[in-house]
């Protein structure tokens, strides 16, 4: 099973719990991966549409189908987790000759 065909039989599972009073809010629940201590959570609107084109789009990167896209400028801090940041070519903090240490 691919990420695609999970989303779809989730979405499947909210059609099937129409009988159910349903808004269309979800949450996401954070927990601490050791301990399992609950960190906090998002409420969010949900969107059938939303959701099947943003994994479509991840999917398009992940099978090959598209190349990878480079941060937002205000995303950039997400450049100093990656191990690829010394060799991206679209990191806006990182220069693809530059150092590890060097922004």
């Amino acid at each position: 099973m691919n990420l695609h065909t999970a989303m779809l039989l989730v979405l499947a599972a909210f059609r099937m719990m129409k009988d159910e009073p349903m808004d269309n809010v979800l949450e996401c629940r954070y927990e601490h991966q050791e301990t399992k201590k609950s960190i906090g959570s998002d409420q969010f609107e949900y969107s059938e549409k939303w959701v099947l084109q943003d994994v479509s789009h991840f999917l398009g990167y992940w099978t090959g189908s598209r190349e990878p896209e480079g941060v937002k400028e205000d995303e950039g801090w997400k450049c100093r987790l990656c191990c690829y940041k010394n060799i991206c070519k679209k990191s806006p903090i990182v220069a693809p000759n530059k150092s590890c240490g060097q922004v």
